[in-house]
């Protein structure tokens, strides 16, 4: 009798971690596919809005250039520090620090303006790449150990990520025609939500190497 009621406990207590990881996993889906369109916003009128800075061609790929060299350089260190230290809060300071970025940015008056934008945009962006990814390959895993469930939950992202850009580019487009900072800095709230939602994502890797 005692077999049967251990047995019925520990099937109890596997359905409540899964139930936990299942929420954990939503909540990271939801976090990343805000995080990943925010910028959409600004894809149709960027160039426009550096024009109107007096920007030519040159200051345009050298600002882009700084973009790429920052967040290239730093892709592998803020990963290694996430994984070192804290992945939750690299991932809450990287997508509020980009929602505020951008809020600078649409107030930019110049070209050196740009370039801070630019530079803590690469900054910030480094900081939360692959951390997403991690969070829902674990609880993924967790919840189905074949790894079925990744790969199924990464297409639905791509899918809706792509819908979802589509549309906030179109948005973008139709606010740029009454104003071109507000397209700019209207990014600030899909990023300032997905950091609000990344403090309710729980890194359960984080606390069972901590219990170690």
């Amino acid at each position: 009798m005692s077999f049967f009621v251990f047995h019925r406990k520990e099937e109890e207590v596997i359905l409540r971690e899964k139930k936990q990881f299942r929420k954990n996993l939503n909540m990271t889906i939801i976090e990343t596919i805000l995080t990943s369109i925010g910028a959409g916003f600004s894809i149709p009128i960027i160039n426009v809005f550096w024009s109107s800075l007096g920007m030519n061609q040159i200051d345009v790929g050298f600002v882009q250039m700084i973009f790429t060299i920052i967040i290239v350089f730093l892709d592998i260190p803020m990963g290694y520090l996430a994984d070192r230290f804290n992945r939750k809060l690299l991932n809450i300071i990287g997508d509020i620090g980009v929602a505020l970025t951008f809020l600078f940015y649409a107030f930019s008056k110049n070209m050196y303006m740009v370039i801070i934008s630019e530079g803590l945009l690469g900054i910030f962006m480094a900081m939360t790449n692959g951390v997403d990814q991690s969070f829902i390959k674990y609880n993924a895993d967790k919840i189905d150990s074949s790894g079925k469930l990744f790969k199924k939950i990464n297409t639905k992202i791509y899918t809706y990520r792509y819908i979802a850009t589509f549309i906030v580019m179109v948005i973008g487009g139709f606010i740029s025609k009454y104003n071109l900072r507000l397209a700019i800095g209207i990014s600030f709230l899909p990023y300032m939500i997905g950091g609000i939602v990344a403090f309710f994502i729980n890194d359960y890797a984080d606390k069972i190497n901590t219990k170690a």
